[in-house]
């Protein structure tokens, strides 16, 4: 390295605590050449920049394509059966499977049986990963209307931020390709200005840090993978209906626009609860 002779690749900078990033950033800024990996760019340039080391640019990593998805698959499973149910799911799952540990995902759990049991999957194992309650979604099936509850502060956060933004876009379709802070303000739900901002900044770093948003620009976020912002839409929309009603809803809206993710995905959760409700009613078993 003091030859200028090694490129260092640095990985792991999303998980250290942030108490520990000062002093690590002075000790990587002494390196001659390295990359360091991370899903937020725009924070390790800045954290950088206040260390008086102004990095040279970024190199990001593009999303799989769709012959890149059907080799990986065709590679990693050599059971016909299961290679056939995969390359199902990464067709209704396109955002998930050209993440590539989205695709690994996807391989790695063949015994998700729907789109909604692999999503809920996914998440709970990035839930796993940051030490955070998991998901179970059966008790998301409740009888009449209620309000949805997650444990996981990381999950609520990004639940509150969709809700915000399914209420300042009141005309579908809704897009939750761009999440600008102060569209989302105030619908935060608190009584001033000043304290809307506060939660939108605590709910955006906590979603951010969860690995569910990624900044894009200046006070502009994305979610990482589309498919969790329409699962969350859709438990929103559909929470305020008796879950018996949600199957006749959700088809409702989807014929409105059989094209709109959003329907879409509405139509998979209610098709989803309605076989839970089902299967319920034959065990008389709780879920």
């Amino acid at each position: 390295d003091a030859n200028r002779k090694i490129t260092w690749y640095l990985d792991g900078w999303d998980d250290l605590p942030i108490d520990n990033l000062q002093a690590l950033t002075r000790s990587i800024a002494s390196l001659s050449h390295f990359f360091l990996a991370t899903s937020n760019p725009l924070s390790g340039i800045e954290r950088f920049k206040s260390n008086r080391v102004a990095l040279s640019g970024t190199v990001s990593i593009q999303p799989f394509t769709q012959r890149q998805v059907e080799e990986f698959i065709e590679t990693n499973i050599s059971d016909p059966s299961q290679r056939t149910r995969i390359e199902r799911r990464a067709s209704q799952l396109p955002g998930l499977a050209q993440l590539p540990n989205g695709l690994q995902y996807l391989c790695a759990h063949p015994e998700h049986e729907t789109v909604i049991d692999a999503l809920f999957g996914y998440c709970n194992s990035i839930l796993q990963k940051i030490g955070e309650p998991i998901v179970n979604p059966n008790d998301l099936v409740f009888d009449g209307a209620g309000q949805i509850a997650f444990e996981s502060k990381t999950l609520t956060s990004a639940y509150l931020i969709v809700k915000a933004i399914s209420r300042y876009q009141t005309e579908a379709p809704k897009d939750f390709s761009q999440i600008v802070m102060d569209k989302i303000t105030p619908y935060m739900g608190a009584s001033n200005r000043a304290e809307n901002r506060q939660l939108a900044n605590e709910r955006i770093d906590a979603a951010a840090q969860g690995k569910f948003l990624q900044p894009i620009a200046n006070q502009t976020f994305r979610f990482v993978l589309p498919e969790i912002a329409y699962l969350l839409a859709s438990l929103d929309i559909l929470s305020q209906h008796h879950r018996g009603h949600w199957l006749n809803f959700a088809l409702g809206q989807f014929r409105l626009n059989p094209h709109d993710p959003l329907y879409q995905m509405m139509l998979a959760l209610g098709a989803w609860c309605q076989e839970r409700f089902i299967l319920r009613h034959h065990s008389n078993i709780e879920p």
